[in-house]
């Protein structure tokens, strides 16, 4: 008669789970921070290196401010400080919704296409650019806060 002998867990499929409650439990920590402290108003948030360095902006100048509006309800505000980090933020969104739909339905998930992925590429690289143009419609595309008209 054979022994059969037990197989050890692998480590990866043992440390998954912590991990990925590592990477919840920082993202969730950054998340309160940025929700509860104002970029605008806190010192200590780091600064962007391109904008000590060069001056201009980078295409993810104001990202932290666009965060911090988005969980106030402040949409259009996101929006004009980067309007990436919002597109960012419902592709976060919509991505682990699209898998468990996927799994649940047990069909492939839906990709994205590699072109609209290029032409996100592309387009985040000429926003880099032309925000910085110092000319009037490109100025409206660096980080700012919405004029209130009465």
């Amino acid at each position: 008669m054979r022994r059969t002998v037990p197989s050890k867990p692998r480590p990866w499929t043992v440390r998954r789970p912590l991990l990925w409650a590592a990477l919840a439990a920082v993202v969730l920590a950054g998340a309160t921070v940025v929700a509860v402290f104002p970029p605008t108003e806190t010192v200590w948030y780091p600064k962007c290196t391109f904008r000590e360095l060069t001056g201009y902006h980078c295409p993810g100048c104001g990202t932290a401010r666009a965060l911090h509006a988005l969980f106030h309800g402040r949409v259009w505000q996101a929006i004009l400080y980067n309007p990436f980090t919002v597109a960012a933020v419902l592709y976060a969104v919509w991505e682990p919704i699209n898998s468990a739909v996927a799994r649940w339905r047990r069909r492939p998930k839906r990709t994205i296409a590699t072109w609209l992925v290029w032409t996100f590429v592309g387009t985040l690289l000429a926003f880099g650019v032309l925000r910085n143009v110092p000319y009037e419609p490109f100025t409206l595309l660096a980080p700012h806060e919405r004029q209130v008209t009465r």
